[in-house]
């Protein structure tokens, strides 16, 4: 038995389950439970090592760059399309990298000028294709960075420092699958709410239950991600927490990807996650299969069951 974290409610015993670490297959066991009041799955007790879950060399968000030769084409294109007015820039980018939910998820809502915040934002990949469109005031964090992989550039700067060391205030401030990492998420919330201008905007992209996909796979659903996801929350517990940092929820957006399937049916065959990121996926999955998936996924999305939401949010 233990506190809700989000509504202070009590989680008994019957509430209370187990997870295995799932990621890269250790089957280490961890205590989770579901408030019956608000709804958010939690760990019971957050790891004193947590930090040793997220290794540099190996956890995906770290390693998402390209060859040598994409990244040449990359920077080829993206010098050439320099010479275009940025509105054009961004509609172009929009229609060429459709499938990139994360970019598409910002590109309607900055100008070229906004101060721009990516807490959580792994090696910088998002803000260095910003950066590449055109964007000029670009700011990155990631508490679980090596020193070595931080960034002082022009128009892009990475730290591995946390929300509390940034005097500044920004235009929009997004946290892409990291706010269900966080130990303190009310606390937090509150601390990103005022590093907001008055009149900025706050992208808050996390899993979400109750959803299709958990209802089908269980404790294998693959966004339950113990022990890195120390929350899996719910509409009910995002609008406490907004509410508790000042904060009104202006759009939630439905925005699951394939990967709550292929994800969900590794762990169903006892396959690590990490052994199908990038051009592996094609050894468990056809082609055929992974359309499939993407297409389930923008129906539940419709139907508002995908696993996965973007949340807007305002000041008050």
């Amino acid at each position: 038995m233990f506190d809700c974290r989000i509504c202070k409610a009590t989680i008994n015993e019957d509430e209370i389950f187990v997870l295995e670490e799932r990621m890269y297959n250790t089957k280490q066991k961890f205590d989770y439970g579901t408030c019956s009041k608000c709804g958010c799955v939690q760990i019971a007790k957050i790891p004193d090592n947590l930090g040793s879950f997220y290794e540099s060399d190996s956890y995906y968000s770290f390693n998402m760059g390209s060859s040598l030769i994409k990244n040449f084409i990359k920077w080829v294109f993206f010098r050439a399309i320099l010479i275009l007015p940025f509105r054009l820039r961004v509609k172009l980018i929009m229609r060429l990298r459709k499938n990139n939910t994360a970019l598409l998820s910002v590109l309607h809502f900055v100008s070229e000028n906004s101060k721009i915040l990516d807490i959580g934002c792994g090696d910088g990949l998002l803000l260095k294709l910003l950066k590449a469109i055109g964007f000029k005031n670009l700011y990155g964090m990631d508490v679980f960075l090596s020193d070595d992989r931080c960034i002082n550039e022009n128009h892009l700067k990475i730290s591995n420092k946390g929300i509390d060391a940034i005097d500044e205030v920004f235009d929009f401030i997004m946290l892409h699958h990291s706010f269900e990492h966080m130990t303190d998420p009310n606390t937090d919330l509150i601390n990103i709410s005022n590093k907001l201008n008055p009149s900025g905007q706050i992208l808050i992209r996390v899993p979400i239950a109750p959803c299709h996909v958990h209802e089908v796979y269980g404790t294998e659903w693959v966004a339950l991600d113990a022990p890195r996801h120390l929350y899996t929350y719910s509409v009910d517990s995002l609008t406490i927490m907004a509410k508790n940092a000042n904060l009104e929820i202006e759009k939630i957006v439905y925005d699951s990807e394939g990967i709550q399937f292929w994800g969900s049916e590794l762990y169903k065959k006892d396959i690590p996650l990490v052994a199908a990121l990038g051009k592996n996926i094609y050894k468990y999955f056809t082609k055929e299969e992974l359309a499939d998936f993407e297409s389930l996924s923008r129906e539940l999305n419709e139907k508002k069951c995908g696993d996965s939401v973007a949340v807007y949010l305002r000041r008050k």
